[in-house]
This record gives structure tokens, sequence and C-alpha cells, in this order.
């Protein structure tokens, strides 16, 4: 894959006892020529996973073991923190999916059209082979509660193909701890604005005679977390723009207390337009009305516009204390799309 040469792929695989399966899906990946870095966790597996993991000596390989086993979610969030490439990629350790099918996922962030891109078993020209009735229901279920949370459109939430950017890692904190990875992934990237394609992949599903691990409990607990995610997100993202808003503010209150100390400038400037203030006048960003004291000593009448409910304070207080005010009215005149209420102050 050319197009790949300065961009390889970092996958990180979670494991807990998958000996059956774990050589073949790792000499599989590794045949892949975009993976530059292949992150292997063992999530304190009982059965030979272990041993068969000291055996690679592949420099692309990275092998960590947690001392006790604290699920899927925990492994991945040990791996992520251990990838170098730019793109990051999910690699579960059976053999229910075609690493080679990374190279079409890649596509849509390599042309720079996508942050993230899931893989969808459901929504696939591909082969694959019949699925568990009540196994797909439960996927459509929380693909369809995932959705409701979060405006988008996914056919299958729950894949565990899913590639993207840096930035998106950089931009995440992992805390779930077991299967509501996927949910928590899904909720947070579609909430903070990435954008996200989804391409079909091939499937080849495990019974639970030959492995398979997730069961209705785990899926009640993902239902659970699509929507305590979506909440903690929601609620996250308000106080982000609180705490944005009050540094503005601070950092707006900081900048006109600066300007305020600097009334010969103000006084030199009304001086060069003094002409042009013999009648109306119109200040927009009054701040707390410095330049206002100087300009209503030329003006017949100033209206000082100030869109900070703080600095009109401010504003009224300087309005209160000229000695040419002979009346003023205050009121709400609009309002901005963040909702900050523009109040206007008039002196005549």
């Amino acid at each position: 894959m050319e197009s790949l040469t300065a961009e390889k792929l970092s996958l990180v695989m979670p494991v807990f006892n998958e000996q059956d399966t774990l050589l073949e899906c790792i000499h599989s990946v590794l045949r892949q020529e975009f993976v530059g870095q292949l992150v292997i966790v063992d999530d304190a597996s009982t059965d030979a996973s272990w041993d068969i993991l000291q055996g690679f000596t592949d420099p692309r390989v990275l092998v960590i073991r947690h001392a006790r086993n604290q699920g899927k979610g925990a492994a991945l969030r040990t791996g992520l923190g251990a990838t170098t490439c730019g793109i990051i990629g999910i690699q579960d350790a059976d053999l229910e999916y075609d690493p080679a099918e990374f190279e079409q996922l890649l596509k849509p962030i390599l042309v720079g059209r996508a942050d993230v891109v899931f893989g969808s078993r459901f929504n696939s020209g591909q082969t694959h082979n019949v699925l568990l009735f009540w196994h797909s229901v439960g996927n459509r279920i929380l693909t369809l509660a995932s959705n409701a949370m979060t405006n988008i459109n996914l056919t299958d939430m729950e894949t565990c193909y899913k590639v993207f950017t840096r930035e998106v890692l950089d931009a995440l904190l992992v805390e779930e701890d077991r299967f509501g990875f996927e949910p928590e992934f899904t909720v947070k990237v579609a909430k903070r604005g990435f954008r996200i394609y989804e391409m079909g992949i091939s499937y080849n599903g495990r019974s639970y005679d030959e492995g398979k691990k997730i069961g209705w409990r785990d899926g009640v607990e993902a239902f659970q977390c699509v929507v305590k995610c979506s909440v903690r997100e929601t609620r996250r993202r308000k106080r982000s723009a609180k705490l944005r808003e009050t540094s503005a503010i601070k950092s707006l209150d900081t900048s006109v207390d600066e300007m305020s100390q600097s009334e010969n400038y103000y006084a030199w400037i009304a001086d060069l337009i003094q002409t042009a203030t013999q009648g109306n006048i119109l200040e927009l960003g009054a701040g707390n009305g410095t330049f206002t004291k100087v300009l209503s000593k030329y003006a017949k009448h100033v209206d000082a516009v100030e869109p900070s409910k703080e600095l009109v304070v401010k504003l009224n207080e300087t309005a209160a204390n000229l000695q040419t005010c002979e009346s003023l009215k205050a009121h709400w005149s609009r309002r901005y799309p963040n909702s900050m209420p523009l109040m206007t102050v008039l002196f005549s």
C-alpha cells in the first residue's frame, strides 16, 4: 500500500485466553505491510496465551501483560497509550475479522475525508457466516440506542474494527474497563464533532462453543453505558463551555482594566475625530466606558453598546458619574448566538 509509506498503522490487540486463535491472528496481522506496530495486551490470561506471546521477536510487536484481569476496555486503554503511529486501529485476537480489510478502512482517513472509520458487519457486500439471531438483534438495538443518543446513523456500533487518527486518540480518555469501550468511543467521537465514516467488512463470527465471550449481561451493560456516556459527555461539554466563557470574561476584564489606563490615548483619538463627533454617536464594545466618557464631552448623544453583562455594570457606574449625562436608559436590545445578552446604555 504505497500511500501508507509515510503513515503506518498501529494496531492494539487485547488478549484474554485466546490460545487457539492467537498465533494465527498475529501472523495474519503482521503480513500486512501497512502495519507499523502491533501492541498486544494480555489481560492476565490463564491459558497458554502469555507463553505464545513470549515467542515473538518481530520489532513491530510490543507485548504488555496485566498482573490481574481488568477487562477489554482496560486492556485497550493500556495498549492505546503505547501506540506510536499516526493512525490507530483495534484488532481482536480471534479470527472473526480479516486484517487485510484495514487497507480499505484507511482510505477515507488518508484522503483527508474522515477522522474515524467504522467497519460494519451489517452494511456489507462482503461474505459473512450466518450470525446468532439474538446476538444480531442485540447488536442492532445497541446501535439504534447509540444513534439516538448521538444523532448519527451507524449500522454497527459494536464492531471491533475501528481506525482513527492520533488527533482523535489524544482527545479521548478511555474510562470503561469492560465491553463498554465501543459505546463510550462512539459517543465521544460523535459528540466531539469528529468526521465519521463507515465501510462494510466481512465477518466470520464465532459461536460460544468456539470461544465467544460476550453475553447478554454484557449487552445490558453496554446499553447502560450508551446512556451513561452520552449524559456524561453532554455534561462535560457544558462544563467546558462554561469554563471557556468564564476564562474569556476574566481575560476581557483584564484587557479592559489595562485599556482604562489609557485615557490620554483616547483623548488624542477623540481630538482627531472631533469634527465627526458633534452629533449622535453609536459606540460598539464600550467596555467599562473609558472612551464613552471622552466621547460624551464632544457629542450631543452617545449610544454605548456592550455585550458583556459584567462590563455593563461598570458602564452604568461610569454613566452615573458623568456630569454631562442628563438621562440614562438601559434595556435588552438583542441576544448573541451564545445567548450572551446585549445591553444598550444610552447617554443623552
